[in-house]
């Protein structure tokens, strides 16, 4: 997974490519999404909040809160933690339609920087 991390830092610090979704000035936001090196779609963001990164994303973890902002996860559950910052992460989908539920088995890292910036990275395993 650092090999990964690494990767990430290279690509989020590169400033080729970065398309604005949204800027608004006044409100001190700002959206911008691109392509990674292997085609995903990666989105960075910035804007004023009134809470610490570490804190938002010990929200997005809470299995009880996940309902709330995610509507389609039908199960999340950590299946092993590797370390003090990695996990594998199980998760699957709700039912929609005429589409079966999908299942996502994810390798999870993520480092705070010394300016309290949180970085995150998820790669996907064949481990189960």
């Amino acid at each position: 997974m650092v090999p990964k991390l690494q990767e990430f830092k290279g690509v989020m610090n590169s400033t080729n490519g970065w398309e604005v979704l949204l800027e608004n000035k006044k409100d001190q936001v700002k959206i911008e999404t691109k392509k990674s090196i292997r085609g995903n779609l990666m989105l960075r963001s910035q804007g004023p909040i009134d809470w610490s990164p570490i804190e938002i994303f010990r929200c997005f973890a809470c299995k009880e809160l996940k309902k709330d902002y995610d509507v389609n996860t039908d199960v999340e559950e950590v299946k092993k933690i590797i370390g003090i910052n990695c996990s594998v992460l199980y998760k699957r989908t709700i039912k929609k339609f005429v589409i079966a539920p999908r299942d996502f088995v994810t390798y999870i890292i993520s480092n705070i920087e010394e300016d309290g910036t949180l970085i995150t990275v998820g790669a996907s395993t064949d481990e189960y």
